[in-house]
């Protein structure tokens, strides 16, 4: 049971607890993070087998930030800075940044991170599953049909550019906004398709990634300064297709064309999202191939 929770919360938080936490420390430690996020599910799988929390996330949470502040100071990573922020005004801090619209905040940051134009485009999808998403990278080089190998690399090499050209956790300006949503919506819609296309046999990885792709496009939506008309038919685009997921493969695992897909197996509530969402998108004068 406690093993479910845990794949579970890791699937769903591993993202959120590595954009907060890169956000106060800085993404000059995001290795140092993401060994202190793994670590702190490792311990829970051991230590959640007698009784799992009254608020898991929240152990989660605490844990990871205690592990990362000792993983700082064992490696000595920055000596003029005071990390005793266990107690006292910088503990309550980053513990506001755990609420519900500050890790929205986090992660949005965190996609344009991702998305930043010094990555290269392969770079970028596979660091956006791994950091964004929490994908492993066995899962992400299933995902995209690539060796574990080359995808380790894609990921190494983005981390490295990232501390190099010492890209900062925030949101573009602006004047770059336009741009940098162009590369966002890309490889959002590169997430999706590779769920939606998959030939993997593992199902849960494709469903994974098609949800993470609208969960990706419904957090930039709640922000006005992103919203587009693009933006908005993209997730209707999303939408329609992950609707009939169910009905596009046969029970012999046989692609099935819309013509002679079974209806009564779409899913009607997600239809009505992305209608919703079309009528929103002619509020813009914008247009894009999503349209």
């Amino acid at each position: 049971m406690e093993h479910k929770v845990v794949d579970h919360l890791f699937r769903h938080h591993y993202g959120k607890m590595v954009a907060i936490l890169i956000r106060f420390f800085g993404l000059s430690h995001i290795e140092t993070i993401e060994d202190a996020v793994q670590d702190t599910f490792i311990k829970a799988t051991s230590q959640w087998r007698t009784q799992i929390p009254d608020n898991p996330e929240a152990w989660l949470n605490r844990v990871a930030k205690n592990r990362t502040i000792d993983i700082l100071r064992s490696i000595q990573a920055e000596k003029n800075r005071n990390l005793a922020i266990n107690t006292g005004a910088s503990s309550l801090q980053i513990d506001e940044l755990f609420l519900d619209h500050e890790v929205a905040d986090s992660q949005l940051r965190m996609i344009f991170v991702a998305c930043h134009p010094s990555l290269n485009p392969s770079e970028q999808i596979a660091f956006a599953l791994k950091t964004i998403s929490g994908f492993s990278i066995k899962e992400i080089a299933a995902a995209l049909l690539t060796k574990e190998e080359t995808i380790s690399k894609r990921l190494t090499r983005a981390k490295k550019t990232i501390i190099e050209r010492d890209i900062q956790f925030q949101y573009p300006n602006p004047e770059a906004i336009h741009n940098r949503m162009e590369r966002v919506m890309k490889v959002i819609y590169l997430t999706f398709n590779e769920g939606f296309h998959s030939t993997n046999q593992d199902k849960l990885i494709k469903e994974d990634l098609c949800g993470e792709a609208i969960r990706l496009c419904q957090l930039l939506l709640k922000k006005e300064q992103f919203r587009s008309g693009s933006l908005y038919v993209l997730f209707a685009l999303l939408c329609f297709h992950m609707s009939r997921l169910e009905s596009k493969i046969s029970s012999n695992n046989q692609l099935v064309n819309l013509k002679n897909q079974n209806r009564t197996k779409w899913y009607f509530p997600l239809i009505k999202m992305g209608n919703s969402a079309m009528h929103k998108a002619m509020d813009y004068d914008d247009s894009s191939v999503y349209h």
